[in-house]
């Protein structure tokens, strides 16, 4: 998961947690757009570790991580992650 944080951003990985000096628009152009989406304005998510969706307030969607995280999905990006995750599952 991608967690933009003023003028750094944060990459949890399995291995910890890192602070890199990329804007999160260049992490989002380099990194497979098959493999990772765009939660909200801050979050760029990797799919494999999404476990699931809850609907929430506002039309929104609560993501659930396989690590226990959630994030909230900007309503903006409701759309493009449902069809991504639709995607990704089955396996285009």
């Amino acid at each position: 998961m991608f967690v933009h944080r003023a003028r750094f951003i944060m990459v949890r990985t399995k291995q910890g947690i890192f602070e890199m000096k990329e804007r999160l628009y260049e992490l989002e152009r380099d990194l497979p757009g098959d493999q990772f989406v765009r939660l909200s304005k801050s979050v760029i998510a990797n799919l494999d570790e999404l476990s699931r969706f809850e609907a929430s307030f506002n039309v929104t969607l609560c993501v659930y991580f396989r690590s226990g995280e959630k994030e909230y999905v900007s309503r903006h990006y409701v759309q493009g992650i449902k069809k991504a995750f639709q995607w990704k599952r089955k396996g285009l």
